[in-house]
């Protein structure tokens, strides 16, 4: 089996054979997500996003050449709810006829100790919660963890 390597253009960019291929990127609205968003795009790649923020979601719309705004698709909704992105993945795939990948960019996070962080840290805690024990926590401050 031989392996399958970019090509390259003319202008001696690489050709990453995205073209006609379906993506969901989460996230997708600013910052690391719009600029992968933009990406694909530009590779002529069909790309769905979603965001919290629409005046987001219509600014990344805006910003784009007009020949790529036909290939994205926009929803305005939160990843955790679980109900609302298995509807937008679903339209995602009926109206693209594929899904060929998922860029998860959407995330939440907390800074610091985790001993010092006060729960919830996030909207919502992971199912099951995981916390550490009461008697594990001496020996994490003692760790300096």
């Amino acid at each position: 089996m031989t392996a399958r390597h970019p090509h390259r253009r003319r202008d001696d960019t690489v050709d990453l054979e995205l073209r006609d291929r379906a993506y969901y990127v989460t996230g997708g609205s600013r910052g690391i997500g719009a600029a992968v968003t933009r990406l694909l795009l530009a590779e002529g790649a069909f790309v769905a996003v979603c965001g919290r923020g629409g005046a987001d979601l219509d600014a990344l719309r805006a910003a784009l050449p007009a020949d790529q705004r036909g290939r994205l698709l926009a929803h305005k909704l939160d990843v955790t709810d679980a109900a609302a992105l298995s509807e937008a993945v679903t339209e995602t795939a009926t109206r693209f006829g594929r899904l060929d990948g998922v860029v998860a960019n959407a995330g939440a996070g907390a800074f610091g100790s985790a001993l010092d962080t006060a729960w919830p840290w996030s909207r919502r805690p992971p199912d099951p919660p995981h916390r550490y024990p009461p008697a594990r926590a001496p020996r994490l401050q003692a760790e300096a963890l």
